[in-house]
């Protein structure tokens, strides 16, 4: 364990000794070498192909890619979207092994995967960060971890305050990492991989959400990097000339074909013999990418032959400069020797085992204290049902996997050290929680207050809680959440029905007892059966005769042998909340016809002035927004608003024409013929380059090909305003080029666009009319782009000649230009002023409210509201159809679980439903049916649910569709599946289990249980819309606790205290299990009995032994509806704050 003196001076020196003093770091620390020698990577005929789409068509990704990357250099590879740009990454770096062809060299020898793991560093595009330890934090432990054990705490915090100031993070490092931007998260996760230097560095789409002026300070460190003898590869989609002039190799891919491999400086000779010429003054880049896209004309197939052939010159040309390079010692010969270990060993894994530990658990520590799902939520749950356990029972006679592969992969530590700090980390909550649990309902309860009995019982709790735990992480990292809450029920329910409760062992077949002893929930049950009862004294009865007085009699009974109990085995940080000002007297216009961009660093409050603007955040805001000189109407407003955020949100098992043609469906004029929607869609997909791919699934399109198709959907109807927040995000040069083009013509339509954009190129900017610049959440300009420099210059800022507008601009508000801010804000606001009283005088003979209310107006509002609540729903059940059907989740192994469950419950409880001698057991199947429908349907929900939920707030708050329309389709389409599933378990099981082969038995029964089923789906929508998937999984079990105690199952209802009888009303299990023990028992004859003498023949003494029946038959199916149409309109609530929630 690590020691408290340990963690009070860790946490020290987090929060002192690495406060970061700017001033007294001028020199920045370079980055531990990891490794000494040069990589040079040769791959040769690379193929990588996948089935995508519904008729399994084989998608090529990679088509006999052949090039190399030397060391000492940055190899940047360019190409479209889906050109195979992020899959090459993957496969050299090991994280793609399966289904590749081809031959990948080091140095001339075969890649030895084992030992190149160690060598080489990557950082995917999607990026994972641990949400609650700060900046700093993550920095610090991530120097621990990587840097050699010698390195002094000073020299740490050092290095931390340098890679902050190298990435921009100075003023962040004490903020969340879920707090931070877009931009600042990462260079965050690229800054944690700098402390030691890789011999191989790859990343995937770096500056994808940086502005250019972090960009180029990003590519400056890597050019440095491969100075130093790295290997530098990266994919980018978009690189400025400035950027460009600091890379040494290009590889460009198309269409999974390499259309050039080699020195920058030859490329454009290249491509000039296959008849491509780049004019003067023009970004390599984009030329290139607009010649294999083929808006230059040419022949591509000569192009492609040209290069392959001039690759093969090249490489007999360098082969001898190849020679010179550090090679001499055969790679092969090299990567096995002890020497090589040590030298990778002597900087980022010369920790032991122990010493990553502690690192480890100082992380797990400050993780815990403050996630308040693992701490405070899950100690407060465990105390409140050991207190409820306690009062219904007193004196009662008796979730990081992603994270983990992308530290481990990259080197940061060994597998044992995470897995067994993951272990003993999480120890701590659980002897925890399992002792507030059972200390308190052990003494409430009224157990036997021997010491021995209560550590025994204790230990048994504490054993099967480490068994949940470990169950359900081999569960979810084998299967991942979506199928792993399948797979826990089917794992658990066998075992629970070979536990000894709800089935004696000995009443089961002589072939299913063997079954029995690999089931921990037997050990355990009969371990605290035993820590209770065995060779204890007789109990207290009241009566004067109570057959189970004796503690032998009640182990004999439930088939527990009464011997000697035995054993059951299983498997300082403080910080001040501080208000951050993203928004500072933002003043600034829009105005129609023109596209306006919004442009400034990471973090200056784009993002936010967006949502504000298009009504997605309407609390906690100060200031006025106008339209056309009124004041802004939300309602009307929001109806003629588009808002495309960064984040895409899509169904993943839509085709792109589904998708564009149900958005087209719900969004035009109902009157559009069928051809004239799909004319629209193939222009839709036309125009965004999307057309090769209109029959793939969401799910398999590349990251820019999800981009356009989500910005796509959102233009079909042509709203009057729209606005995107980084739309060129993760596009190409040329693929961002024709979207901005787009969306200027879509201005010229009386549409007022607006977008923020890190990076705009110059050919980019000059489709923009105005810019708004931020920084600091403070307007630093907003006016006419061809105003900006003149504005500038005024404040004492020239822009050099041929430079990029907009890096200009970012260049001086980051101060990297000097310069006086404050002047330059106050000139800014003055010319805003004075071009607002201009306009306004200019529109000030237009009516304001005639100008608001036009019939262009209404005619837009008609076009995507015209439909009824009939129209959309069948749009949407169509939808839903589809959506179902290919959803393996939602059907096949939904529909197989219940079967295969159903045949489980019908061989344990074989023929036990007309044996008086079986009543027990039968009792416990028939509850066992109600708990298995409602809990794996409520878990299935939160799962999927959420997912939903963020594509129906982003088409509900662009207008697709109302609320109404959407939820009565959601209930209806998933209404067959719920049929469906729990026909195929009720029969099979009912049948299977003997119960009475009568139609109205069958039919009540079936009643029943579709009612728990319908009623676990409620819970689980209303648990995942509220909380999430993680909240909301936990919540189910914590809150369904109690109204399982109230069932009439484990416990009489009147044998309760009278003060909490009056709460069994508010169980739907109390009525959903006494509606099933009538439909079986109730106006039935006489059970079977091989005895003489069976005391449960009679079923009306059965229905009275359980105090049943307190209603009637018929009142159940209406509580139970009532309940379901309650909850139903609980979840239309939460749905309605949700909508407003996203609006904060």
């Amino acid at each position: 364990m690590l020691e408290v003196n340990d963690k009070i001076n860790a946490a020290k020196m987090l929060k002192s000794d690495c406060k970061i003093h700017m001033q007294e770091s001028e020199i920045l620390l370079e980055p531990v070498k990891s490794w000494n020698s040069q990589i040079y990577i040769e791959f040769n005929d690379l193929c990588y192909s996948v089935y995508c789409n519904l008729k399994g068509t084989e998608k090529i990704i990679l088509h006999n890619v052949t090039g190399h990357f030397e060391p000492g250099k940055v190899t940047v590879i360019v190409g479209p979207s889906g050109s195979g740009k992020t899959t090459l990454l993957k496969i050299i770096s090991g994280k793609q092994q399966v289904d590749i062809r081809g031959t990948i060299t080091v140095n001339g020898a075969k890649q030895n995967r084992k030992i190149f793991r160690k060598q080489v560093c990557y950082v995917p595009q999607q990026f994972d960060l641990l949400p609650y330890l700060t900046t700093r934090e993550t920095l610090y432990i991530a120097a621990r971890l990587k840097l050699s054990v010698n390195q002094n705490t000073q020299a740490i915090c050092s290095m931390v305050n340098d890679i902050a100031k190298r990435f921009n993070l100075s003023n962040c490092l004490d903020t969340l990492t879920n707090k931070l931007s877009g931009g600042e998260r990462k260079r965050l996760s690229i800054g944690v991989e700098m402390f030691v230097q890789p011999s191989v560095f790859l990343l995937d789409e770096p500056t994808s959400g940086l502005d250019s002026t972090d960009s180029n300070q990003l590519i400056n460190i890597l050019h440095d990097m491969a100075r130093a003898n790295c290997t530098v590869i990266c994919t980018i989609h978009q690189p400025s000339s400035q950027m460009i002039s600091l890379f040494d190799n290009i590889i460009v891919l198309n269409q999974g074909r390499c259309m050039y491999c080699g020195p920058k400086n030859e490329i454009l000779n290249m491509y000039s013999i296959a008849g491509f010429t780049c004019p003067n003054f023009y970004n390599i880049i984009e030329f290139v990418l607009e010649v294999v896209t083929k808006q230059r004309g040419g022949d591509m197939e000569n192009l492609y032959k040209i290069c392959c052939d001039e690759y093969v010159k090249f490489r007999l040309r360098n082969k001898h400069n190849e020679e010179e390079l550090d090679l001499s010692i055969n790679f092969k010969q090299k990567c096995e020797t002890k020497d090589t270990d040590a030298s990778i060993n002597s900087t980022t894994q010369k920790k032991s085992t122990w010493q990553e530990q502690k690192i480890l658990f100082l992380r797990s520590l400050i993780y815990i204290k403050r996630h308040t799902t693992l701490t405070k939520l899950r100690f407060a749950t465990h105390v409140i049902v050991a207190l409820l356990l306690g009062t219904v029972f007193y004196n009662f006679v008796p979730v990081e996997a992603t994270i983990l592969l992308q530290e481990h992969l990259n080197n940061w530590y060994s597998l044992r050290s995470y897995y067994s700090v993951k272990i003993i980390s999480d120890l701590l909550m659980q002897i925890l929680c399992a002792s507030s649990f059972i200390l308190i309902s052990y003494y409430l309860t009224g157990q036997p207050m021997e010491y021995d009995r209560i550590l025994r019982v204790w230990g048994i709790f504490l054993l099967i809680t480490m068994l949940g735990q470990t169950t359900g992480i081999f569960s979810g990292i084998i299967f991942g959440s979506e199928i792993g809450i399948f797979v826990i029920p089917a794992i658990g329910i066998p075992l629970l029905l070979f536990a000894g409760f709800f089935s004696k062992f000995a009443e089961m077949s002589i072939y299913l007892q063997p079954l029995g002893y690999v089931s921990f929930f037997r050990y355990a049950f009969e371990g605290v059966m035993q820590a209770i009862y065995l060779d204890r004294p007789n109990l207290m009865c009241l009566e004067i005769y109570c057959y189970l007085r004796s503690p032998n009699k009640i182990l004999t009974m439930m088939g527990i042998p009464t011997v000697p109990f035995y054993i059951t085995l299983g498997p300082t940080f403080y910080q001040i909340k501080t208000e951050k000002t993203i928004l500072h007297n933002v003043t600034g216009y829009f105005e129609r016809r023109k596209v306006t961009v919004i442009i400034g660093p990471s973090g200056a409050g784009k993002t936010t002035l967006l949502k504000i603007i298009s009504g997605k955040r309407l609390t906690d805001i100060k200031g006025t927004i106008t339209i056309n000189g009124i004041e802004r109407n939300k309602g009307t407003f929001r109806k003629q608003v588009c808002y495309v955020p960064q984040q895409l949100a899509l169904l993943p098992f839509l085709t792109t024409r589904e998708t564009l043609y149900i958005a087209a469906r719900l969004k035009l004029d109902i009157n559009q013929s069928k051809e004239a929607i799909c004319s629209v869609v193939n222009d839709i997909a036309e125009t965004l380059s999307i057309s090769n791919c209109l029959d793939t699934l969401a799910n398999k399109l590349s990251g820019g090909e999800q981009k356009r198709l989500s910005i796509g959907v959102e233009i079909i109807a042509k709203p009057s305003i729209l606005l995107l927040d980084e739309p060129t995000s993760g596009l190409d040069s040329v693929a961002s080029y024709q979207l901005v083009n787009m969306l200027h013509d879509m201005s010229r339509s009386n549409c007022t666009v607006i977008c923020a954009i890190h990076q705009p190129s110059s050919q980019i900017i000059s489709l923009f009319d105005n810019i708004m610049v931020l920084s600091q959440g403070r307007s630093m300009y907003c006016g006419s782009k061809s105003e900006i420099l003149k504005t500038y210059n005024i404040a004492g800022f020239t822009c050099p000649s041929f430079y990029n507008i907009a890096e200009f601009v970012l260049e001086v508000i980051t101060e990297q230009r000097g310069g006086d801010l404050e002047n330059l804000y106050k000139i800014c606001r003055d010319e805003c002023e004075k071009f607002k009283l201009h306009n306004k005088k200019l529109n000030s003979l237009i009516d304001p409210k005639q100008e608001c209310e036009t019939s262009d107006t209404s005619t837009l509002i008609n076009i995507i509201q015209e439909k009824s609540t009939w129209q959309q729903q069948k749009i949407l059940f169509l939808r839903a159809l589809i959506y179902i059907k290919r959803d393996t989740v939602l059907t096949k192994i939904r529909f197989v679980t219940h079967i295969s469950v159903a045949l489980l419950l019908g061989t344990v409880f074989y023929n036990f439903g007309d044996d008086a001698e079986k009543v027990n057991s039968n009792i416990a199947c028939l509850f066992f049916f109600l708990l298995f429908l409602f809990f794996v349907n409520a878990e299935r929900t939160i799962q999927t649910f959420p997912i939903e939920a963020e594509v129906f707030l982003k088409e509900y708050l662009n207008n697709w569709y109302s609320l109404r329309s959407y939820y009565s389709v959601k209930i209806i389409t998933d209404l067959v599946m719920q049929i469906l599933c729990t026909s195929a378990f009720v029969f099979i099981s009912y049948y299977m289990t003997g119960q009475p082969m009568e139609y109205d038995r069958i039919l009540k029964t079936w009643s029943i249980c579709l009612l728990s089923m319908m009623l676990g789906q409620t819970v689980g929508i209303i648990a995942g819309t509220a909380f999430g998937t993680e909240l909301g999984m936990f919540l189910i079990s914590a809150t369904h606790i109690p109204l399982l105690l109230f069932a009439g199952f484990f416990t009489k209802i009147e044998e309760m205290s009278p003060y909490l009888q009056p709460l069994s009303i508010t169980s739907y299990f109390r009525y959903a299990f006494e509606g099933i023990m009538q439909a079986i028992y109730l106006g039935r004859s006489n059970l079977k009995c091989s005895e003489i003498y069976c005391h449960l023949r009679s079923p009306s003494k059965i229905l009275s032994m359980s105090n049943m029946p307190t209603v009637s038959f018929y009142a159940i199916p209406i509580i139970l509806g009532s309940w379901i149409l309650c909850l139903h309109a609980i979840h239309y609530v939460i749905l309605h704050w949700k909508i407003y929630y996203a609006k904060k």
